[in-house]
């Protein structure tokens, strides 16, 4: 099991030396600081925190998601 998250890890190195750099202003912390100026009243630790809800929702669907199409294909 070790050997392939080593693998997979070479495996993501090796693709993002490939692909071009995201320049600055299209990161997601660039967006979060800038959206914190817009909106002073709210700041960027909250729209950081609802960012950080929205991933995990996201995660917990796509998992649940992945969990329904798997049992198709026997997996488990």
């Amino acid at each position: 099991m070790n050997i392939f998250i080593c693998w997979f890890c070479d495996l993501v190195q090796i693709i993002s030396r490939i692909l071009p750099s995201t320049p600055q202003q299209f990161t997601i912390g660039y967006l979060i600081s800038e959206a914190g100026d817009i909106f002073p009243f709210i700041g960027s630790a909250v729209i950081y925190e609802i960012y950080l809800s929205v991933q995990s929702l996201f995660l917990i669907f796509a998992l649940i998601k992945a969990a329904k199409i798997l049992q198709y294909f026997k997996v488990w």
